[in-house]
């Protein structure tokens, strides 16, 4: 924790976004193994990265970039990642309750798949 070293392992997709104070990094981390529960006795290699003071690692559910409207188009990962810059100066629970109202109103409020968000910000 000291140095912002972060173990994961990653059950395929979506990867995870890091922001920066500077950029967004798309595709953060990298799949380590299959779907989870696809197969039998899986296995995920542990992998590492690094967190700078300052960086906020987003880990969410496909239901983001998958949401559609009820005319049947999807938000997709370009208008998802826009959301992601045009809200990265809001605290962190500001900015996970602006990207999902973002995406619920994209959906026009009817909630087609789950949309989880998780936002962990290194301090020190």
């Amino acid at each position: 924790i000291a140095d912002g070293t972060l173990h994961y392992a990653s059950a395929a997709h979506p990867l995870a976004h890091c922001l920066r104070p500077s950029a967004l990094i798309d595709g953060f981390t990298e799949a380590t193994g299959t779907v989870l529960g696809i197969l039998p006795d899986q296995t995920f290699e542990d992998r590492r990265t690094r967190l700078e003071v300052g960086d906020r690692l987003i880990i969410y559910t496909d239901g983001f970039p998958e949401a559609r409207t009820p005319e049947g188009e999807f938000l997709g990962d370009d208008r998802f990642v826009a959301m992601l810059r045009g809200n990265a100066g809001l605290a962190p629970d500001e900015f996970c309750r602006r990207v999902i109202d973002e995406v619920l109103d994209f959906q026009r409020r009817e909630i087609r798949d789950d949309i989880t968000m998780v936002l962990l910000q290194r301090n020190a």
